[in-house]
């Protein structure tokens, strides 16, 4: 059953949300944990890191280039891959330190540019994590190349999100089998409710029949009307629409109906419903109005789309206002029908208009049994609708118009 599906569906959707917010919290608490503590580590690895840049007063005048010292630990790899440079108070550079197998001056020169350019103690460059530290009278920059520890740090996020969506997947799929249980006791007491609605109408049937029956033998033995007479055989009527509005529901929600498709001519079958509406309508003191674009085929199943149409131009015209327009129109846009009806007026809140198409629903007190319904036709309406998998819409404004869609 449709209702039982959306509830199933909207248990999964509660569910996984939650869940995922919960993984998701997860995922940036790792995520953010891994990420400070690598940048701790680079940091307190480039303020340990010794610096050793020898005589560098003494540097040949011949030499363009400046001093190139080992001030590191040629033993600890992690030592290897920094390197330190020094400076005067003017930003130039007096001597370099770094490990000629890893680095090259001009890497060394590109990270102590953007180093000086970004005006900061320290910050990253890429891989490159440096800091600016005073040595005798002078700063050195120092860097330390993380690629390494940095590579690692995403692979294991990646993996902990790989896991995340894995388990988020595995989840949805043991929620949807787990909700099917979840849901049986309402599916079965709907499927009650829906038995005794069936049965129930059957039931009463019969003697709605003899009472009417009853009814007009005594109206025919009666020498003038009786108003007695005829209220019994208003109020059998009434009720003898009421059961079979409710067993047509009934079969409709249990999806006993038989879809016929066949190819058939569109507008000459809603040229039709127009006119058997055109009678009551005048009678109304109501303008019915069409726009219909002449010999549109279609393939699907007239009877649903008659049934459909007939109900949404009988509700038009019930509760649409005083003197009031009621318009059909018929849109074909790729290989799409879209049948609109059309009224002015509008009894509904738009915050309410969903609620349309539910069970005995009634917008306010003006919907009431002076119209002659009983708040079940758009929801067989709807029913039809969604058996076929077509799409019906409604759009409203208080007091101003009621307009609903068929869309197959």
């Amino acid at each position: 059953m449709e209702v039982i599906k959306r509830l199933r569906l909207f248990i999964m959707l509660v569910t996984m949300g939650i869940l995922a917010l919960v993984f998701l919290g997860i995922f940036l608490g790792i995520a953010i944990y891994l990420h400070y503590s690598e940048e701790r580590e680079a940091y307190s690895q480039l303020s340990n890191r010794e610096l050793q840049f020898g005589d560098y007063n003494n540097e040949d005048s011949t030499v363009s280039s400046p001093p190139l010292h080992a001030g590191w630990d040629q033993t600890v790899f992690e030592e290897a891959r920094s390197f330190a440079v020094l400076l005067d108070n003017d930003n130039n550079i007096i001597a370099f330190d770094y490990n000629t197998t890893l680095f090259d001056e001009n890497t060394v020169r590109t990270v102590l540019e953007y180093a000086l350019s970004s005006d900061a103690d320290n910050g990253k460059n890429g891989n490159m994590y440096y800091m600016f530290r005073p040595y005798e009278n002078n700063i050195a920059l120092v860097a330390v190349d993380r690629s390494i520890e940095i590579s690692i740090t995403d692979r294991v996020i990646l993996l902990v999100l790989i896991l995340i969506l894995s388990a988020l997947a595995f989840l949805a799929i043991l929620i949807w089998w787990l909700s099917f249980y979840v849901v049986q006791p309402v599916a079965n007491a709907f499927k009650k409710q829906e038995r005794f609605i069936a049965d129930a109408s059957h039931e009463l049937k019969t003697p709605l029949t003899i009472m009417s029956a009853n009814a007009s033998l005594l109206e025919s033995e009666q020498e003038k009307p009786n108003e007695w007479v005829q209220s019994i055989q208003d109020q059998t009527k009434r009720m003898s629409d009421l059961i079979n509005e409710m067993l047509e529901l009934s079969k409709l929600n249990e999806k006993k109906t038989n879809i016929v498709n066949n190819k058939f001519n569109l507008s000459e079958l809603l040229n039709n419903c127009v006119l058997s509406f055109e009678a009551v309508a005048y009678e109304s003191g109501k303008k019915l109005e069409t726009n219909i674009p002449a010999n549109i085929e279609c393939y699907s199943d007239e009877a649903g789309i008659k049934k459909i149409v007939s109900v949404l131009l009988d509700n038009a015209i019930k509760y649409s206002n005083t003197n009031g327009t009621i318009k059909l129109s018929l849109e074909n846009q790729n290989n799409k029908n879209t049948i609109t009806v059309y009224n002015t007026g509008c009894n509904i809140d738009e915050n309410d208009k969903n609620k349309i198409f539910e069970r005995f629903y009634r917008g306010d007190s003006s919907r009431n049994r002076s119209t002659g319904g009983f708040g079940l036709g758009l929801a067989i309406t709807k029913s039809i609708a969604d058996n076929h998998k077509w799409k019906l819409t409604v759009d409203c404004k208080k007091s101003k118009y009621t307009s609903f869609s068929l869309t197959f």
